[in-house]
């Protein structure tokens, strides 16, 4: 599966889209792939933008320059990627469960600079 997933990033690499959009394509790959992947599709938004639904939070500062948290389809994150004590303290809160039942976070990444909060499309 992982070698499926590479090749797919590859691939949409080489597209050179307006707005990639990627859901958990580190999640199967070891860590060394997961990095590699993580590059290639900032290097594939550089020109666009970037949509990644991510878990592994340590991959954020090589994947983004902004992340934005959503909860119930609710923005309650947005803020730049780096390595501030507050964000890591918003990241912690942003994973903790919203009550009872099962956490349904996902975290959207995005690494086209100076975009506007997202609020809804336009």
């Amino acid at each position: 599966g992982g070698e499926r997933q590479r090749v797919a990033i590859g691939r949409a690499a080489m597209q050179a889209p307006r707005l990639l959009l990627a859901d958990e394509a580190s999640a199967a790959l070891d860590p060394r792939a997961a990095q590699q992947a993580c590059d290639w599709l900032r290097e594939a938004a550089a020109g666009g933008g970037q949509i990644t639904v991510l878990h592994q939070l340590e991959l954020l500062p090589s994947l983004a320059e902004r992340v934005i948290g959503l909860r119930a389809g609710q923005i309650v994150l947005d803020r730049a990627v780096n390595d501030s004590p507050a964000l890591h303290a918003a990241l912690s809160e942003l994973f903790r469960p919203a009550g009872p039942g099962p956490d349904m976070t996902h975290q959207a990444t995005t690494s086209a600079p100076g975009l506007a909060p997202v609020h809804g499309a336009p």
